[in-house]
């Protein structure tokens, strides 16, 4: 039981991943680290893919502006971290980045498949 209590604690206490600002190379590697330690841990930790996925996911736009000279495989990596998530805890915060990837790199057919699961994930809208 202290186990699965330490583990949860130990996925809680994940920072966020800032997309609002531009990374060196060097700052992008400490930045995810904590991430990369949690799956190191436990490959299957959803929210550390999860965040990862956003990492990269982050790099991948920044390249495409050029804005960052690293990451040139960002954008495989994040389909790679989100699809590992959405495979371990199913949610609309991951699958919305992970649609933005599948459009960024061209993949519509996945695109297609995510956006018709994304309507069994959102919450009903009301009738009024």
């Amino acid at each position: 039981m202290a186990l699965s209590a330490a583990s949860a604690s130990a996925q809680a206490a994940l920072p966020s991943f800032e997309t609002t600002r531009l990374y060196s190379e060097a700052d992008f590697a400490a930045t995810i680290r904590p991430y990369t330690e949690a799956i190191a841990r436990n490959a299957n930790d959803a929210q550390a893919h999860h965040w990862l996925g956003i990492a990269y996911l982050h790099i991948a736009k920044l390249r495409w502006l050029g804005l960052a000279s690293f990451g040139q495989d960002a954008l495989a990596r994040a389909i790679s971290s989100l699809e590992r998530a959405m495979r371990q805890r199913p949610r609309l915060a991951t699958l919305m980045p992970l649609l933005d990837a599948y459009m960024m790199a061209g993949d519509m057919d996945k695109w297609r498949v995510a956006i018709d699961r994304s309507f069994t994930l959102a919450p009903p809208l009301p009738l009024k």
